[in-house]
C-alpha cells in the first residue's frame, strides 16, 4: 500500500511539473530555424500573400533561408521577391533581391542582368507555426515595413519542434543511450543500469 502512495504523490508531482511549464510562454531566444520551417508562411493581414520558405543545407554544414516573397505592386500586378541569408537561431537576416525586365518564358541570359538586390528582409519565429518579417528598401514604393506570418503547409508529414532534433535523419539511430534506474521508493532496494 505504502508503495502504491509513493507512486501516487510522484506522479501528482509531475503532473503539477507538467502543468506549470505548459502554461509557460516559451520564448523566441529557443526556437532554432531547422527543415522542419520549409512550408508556405501566408500574411494573415493581407489577402492572399506570403512567403514561400525553403531551409537548405550548405556544403559546410550550414543551414540557408531561401524566402520567395509574393505580394502585389502598388498597381495591383502581382509581384515576387527572392531573399537569401544565413540562419542565426530563431532567425533569419536575407538580403532582398527583384527581378524585372523578363518577358513570359523568356529564353535563359547568362549572368543575372535582371536581378538586383534593393534592400534586406527579416524572418524573426516566434514558434513553428508564427514569425515575424520586416523589410528595408530605399525604394519609394516598397519603402520600410513589416507584417505578421503564420504557416499554412509544411514538407510532407514533417513535425516541427523548434529544436535541433529536427535536423536528425528520420533513420538515425543512438550510437548509444544508457539510462541510470532507480527503484521506485526508498524502502525498495535496487538499482540497475540499461544499455
Amino acid at each position: 500500500m505504502k508503495i502504491y502512495q509513493s507512486l501516487w504523490v510522484t506522479a501528482i508531482r509531475v503532473l503539477a511539473c507538467v502543468l506549470v511549464l505548459g502554461a509557460l510562454p516559451v520564448n523566441a531566444d529557443h526556437i532554432m530555424i531547422t527543415r522542419h520551417f520549409t512550408g508556405v508562411w501566408e500574411k494573415p493581414d493581407h489577402e492572399s500573400q506570403g512567403i514561400v520558405l525553403q531551409i537548405i543545407d550548405q556544403e559546410d554544414d550550414s543551414n540557408v533561408g531561401i524566402a520567395y516573397w509574393f505580394t502585389y505592386a502598388a498597381d495591383l500586378e502581382s509581384s515576387w521577391f527572392l531573399a537569401v541569408g544565413p540562419i542565426d537561431g530563431h532567425m533569419i537576416d536575407m538580403v532582398l533581391y527583384e527581378a524585372s525586365g523578363v518577358g513570359f518564358l523568356e529564353p535563359d541570359m547568362p549572368g543575372d542582368v535582371h536581378v538586383e538586390a534593393i534592400g534586406t528582409l527579416t524572418l524573426d519565429f516566434r514558434n513553428c507555426n508564427q514569425g515575424h518579417a520586416s523589410f528595408v528598401t530605399p525604394d519609394d514604393v516598397l519603402g520600410t515595413g513589416d507584417f505578421r506570418i503564420r504557416r499554412i503547409a509544411s514538407i510532407y508529414r514533417s513535425r516541427c519542434s523548434g529544436g535541433i532534433s529536427d535536423n536528425t535523419p528520420h533513420d538515425a539511430k543512438p550510437l548509444k543511450l544508457e539510462v541510470g534506474l532507480h527503484p521506485p521508493g526508498d524502502d525498495m532496494p535496487g538499482v540497475g543500469k540499461a544499455t
